[in-house]
């Protein structure tokens, strides 16, 4: 999972632009010196700007799987990093903090692992089942005499 901030610039209003402002923007943010509100630079973003603890798949509805699979290669720390692209437009990232995946326990996801193999153990069943019965039956399709716009058959 990560937790991270966004700076996001809109490619729908700034068209290839989106890029240098967010490469401009990076670049003043490297200034300590320079006062940027962070929370009000770029443009708004309707999904918000702060994601705390979000997993790659949770990353890749919002924002695509493109965006999701470079962010997750992006290391943590104080600095902003980017642009990454995305299909709304130009992203700063902060990374706050990144938990590395961990195997799953078999006695976490027992009942689900269960579920799904009985699954399709039943699906599997199935599919024998209805060959079976096909092998036991000739199936004929006659022809249905086509009737004109009266009823009359033609």
């Amino acid at each position: 999972t990560l937790s991270f901030e966004h700076i996001y610039f809109n490619s729908d209003k700034r068209d290839a632009q989106a890029e240098q402002d967010a490469l401009k923007l990076l670049d003043q943010l490297k200034h300590p010196d320079a006062p940027i509100d962070t929370h009000i630079a770029g443009d708004s973003f309707m999904m918000g700007q702060q994601y705390d603890d979000i997993t790659e798949y949770g990353v890749s509805r919002i924002f695509g799987q493109e965006f999701a699979a470079k962010l997750f290669k992006l290391n943590p720390g104080d600095d902003w990093q980017g642009p990454v692209k995305s299909s709304y437009g130009a992203h700063l990232i902060r990374i706050s903090n990144k938990t590395p995946a961990r195997p799953v326990e078999l006695s976490t996801v027992r009942n689900k692992v269960r579920n799904e193999w009985q699954a399709e153990q039943r699906l599997s069943m199935d599919k024998i089942f209805y060959q079976n019965l096909r092998q036991r039956y000739d199936i004929v399709i006659e022809n249905i005499p086509d009737k004109d716009e009266s009823g009359k058959e033609g």
